[in-house]
């Protein structure tokens, strides 16, 4: 018979996979930004290193996003499952919103000061101010996405449309996503729904990947190293296909190697910290960046001599990385003082106005 203890145990080992994966995924995402937006303004990029690291940005390019809405979709499985009048679908579109609109405003003044409208998605005039309320053009489409995947899955299922037919339809949005450009982020809000409602739907399945196992890891290690294999070696249709595969692949990949991390308890620690606080590094590592910028650019001749040593080169994105999340970290104990929280956390009465009348105590 278990003993309380021992369920408490299982709660906190399944609470540090899914929050390393979580973990690992903006971990990706902040590596990435780095990579694109530091590193290869400084870099040499006729460096072997270079090229290495043009390799690793290409791949995390396509898994890191769909790693974290995964994660979100999962973990927000029981609430939205419950439907639009009883579940947590409203909540999840105001409360996110609301940190969107917040953030908007916050990475427009922030823009404005820092005065380079060369840095990648600057809101950098009044109407892009106002555009981005109805259309993300920065890194905030995450939130924005947040509060919209979710209404989108409950009308979907509203309308009686099966679990094959839902993901079916977001791959063939994904699919459309990838030969459409419009305005900046636009093919990236069609590209992911489909990695979120597999969170949802899928819930179960991933945590079987979250089970100690040589298959479980060497499954889709497989998958995902054939399809960038695949990639890397056709084009057209074929490869497009491998390019799905690749992200959907990471994804089962990313919990078992997020579950093998956490057998070793100082890395279960670690991981578990950052997992729990994705959203103030995610919406942290842009302001941060910028004002790297400021020194760390192309006509810094300091750093660039410096990248000039292959080591130098291979840790610099690492470091960078590293810096980013301890002072994201560090950002958010000092803008927890504020009364309320508000730039991290929903006011109560606007989260009270879209809470289901009979919400359970673990909904959502």
């Amino acid at each position: 018979m278990a003993t309380g203890s021992g369920d408490a145990l299982v709660a906190r080992e399944r609470l540090a996979w899914i929050d390393t994966t979580r973990g690992l995924g903006v971990l990706a995402v902040v590596l990435f930004h780095v990579l694109i937006w530091s590193f290869a303004t400084v870099a040499d990029p006729a460096s072997s290193v270079a090229a290495l690291w043009d390799q690793v940005g290409g791949s995390l390019g396509r898994i890191r996003m769909p790693i974290l809405f995964a994660l979100a979709g999962l973990l927000a499985q029981s609430g939205l499952l419950r439907g639009w009048r009883r579940g947590s679908a409203r909540v999840r579109l105001v409360s996110n919103y609301y940190l969107y609109a917040v953030w908007v405003v916050l990475y427009a003044v922030f823009f404005a000061l820092l005065a380079r409208p060369d840095f990648p998605h600057s809101i950098d005039s009044l109407d892009r101010v106002l555009l981005q309320f109805v259309f993300p053009t920065t890194t905030l489409w995450f939130l924005f996405a947040l509060a919209l995947y979710p209404a989108v899955l409950v009308l979907l299922r509203a309308l009686r449309v099966p679990w094959w037919g839902i993901l079916l339809l977001g791959t063939a949005a994904w699919f459309l996503a990838t030969n459409l450009r419009v305005i900046l982020f636009g093919d990236a809000l069609l590209a992911n729904f489909v990695f979120f409602a597999l969170g949802v739907l899928g819930a179960e399945q991933l945590r079987r990947f979250s089970r100690p196992g040589v298959l479980v890891l060497l499954a889709p290690l497989g998958v995902f190293l054939l399809a960038v294999v695949g990639g890397r070696v056709a084009d057209g249709p074929v490869a497009q296909i491998a390019g799905f595969v690749v992200s959907a692949s990471a994804i089962p990949l990313a919990v078992a190697c997020a579950a093998l991390l956490c057998r070793w308890a100082p890395a279960a620690r670690v991981g578990s910290a950052i997992g729990r606080r994705t959203l103030p590094i995610y919406l942290l590592q842009v302001p941060l960046l910028g004002l790297w910028s400021l020194v760390a650019n192309s006509d810094a001749a300091w750093l660039t001599g410096l990248l000039e040593r292959p080591v130098a080169a291979l840790l610099y994105p690492l470091v960078l990385t590293a810096a980013i999340v301890v002072l994201s970290l560090g950002i958010r104990r000092v803008l927890a003082l504020i009364p309320g929280d508000p730039l991290f956390t929903v006011p109560a009465p606007l989260a009270s106005l879209a809470r289901p009348a009979r919400a359970g105590r673990h909904s959502g």
